[in-house]
């Protein structure tokens, strides 16, 4: 929420406060700790949240504080297949290694890239904060849609940790079980054959630049006999993972390019959100 939402947050939360009559009313000291407890959600969150309260069978009996109304939203946001922002933060740190396969949805994704910039710099309370707000916009505006969550496979350079991560996700349900009758794709490392390039190559999204050193790639072994270990191999999940993250930071610099915002601007908005939280 913006200060703008101020004066209908109060309102709603006065109307809700009325159903518990024997409850003491809140002051406008009260009311804007409340707001500044649950403001990193939008109002309309924060109103399904109360509707949600007053209809729980235990907690509803009692006026709501700002725990229960985050617990709601976060339950929420877990019903529809989506980690809430805690756990969202933690899959996305993991893109700090590239050797490590990272199951994440384009929520996590796009607020990474965010996140990123301000990381980059050394604050990774500001990098938090600026994450979680992003990350809670793009839910908002998914759900709004009524779009589901989309989980997609960032391949790392480890051939078994992209075997452990890709079965802890299909375990989960974030992803399909693999095939009885054949390997699934996902797992196919840098010391696949040539022929096998042909599944990554077929992706209709690759960029075109790294589909050529692909390309390059799958000529070399099928034609010059390089082995995987060679100095001039290089693993395609590799290239994939730094493609994305360059990807992820011009989109960053479109959105401040947008904005108009500076890099001073950037890091000075993150660390403004830590401390409105932390106060």
């Amino acid at each position: 929420m913006s200060e703008d939402d101020i004066a209908p947050f109060v309102r709603l939360l006065e109307d809700a406060w009325a159903l518990w009559p024997h409850a003491k009313p809140l002051t406008a000291g009260q009311a804007t700790m409340f707001f500044r407890a649950v403001s990193a959600y939008s109002l309309q969150d924060v109103r399904t949240a109360l509707d949600a309260h007053t209809k729980d069978s235990s907690r509803g009996r009692f006026p709501p504080t700002p725990a229960d109304l985050i617990a709601q939203i976060e339950n929420g946001l877990a019903d529809d297949g989506r980690p809430g922002p805690e756990e969202a933060w933690s899959i996305a740190l993991q893109c700090q290694d590239e050797a490590a396969t990272i199951v994440w949805t384009a929520e996590i994704a796009e607020a990474w890239g965010v996140a990123r910039v301000v990381m980059q710099v050394g604050d990774k309370v500001g990098a938090h904060m600026a994450f979680k707000e992003k990350y809670l916009q793009l839910v908002e505006s998914a759900r709004q849609s009524g779009s589901g969550a989309t989980w997609t496979v960032s391949l790392g350079h480890d051939a078994k940790e992209r075997e452990r991560a890709i079965a802890h996700a299909q375990a989960l349900g974030r992803l399909p079980p693999p095939s009885p009758t054949e390997q699934p794709e996902l797992l196919e490392g840098p010391d696949a054959e040539a022929a096998g390039f042909g599944k990554v190559l077929g992706n209709p999204n690759m960029p075109p630049h790294v589909r050529e050193k692909l390309m390059r790639l799958r000529d070399r072994l099928s034609g010059d006999g390089l082995v995987p270990d060679s100095e001039e191999f290089v693993d395609p999940a590799v290239v994939a993972t730094r493609d994305a993250q360059q990807k992820a930071a011009e989109q960053v610099a479109d959105y401040i390019d947008a904005k108009n915002l500076s890099m001073a601007d950037l890091i000075a908005n993150a660390r403004r959100l830590g401390q409105r939280d932390g106060a």
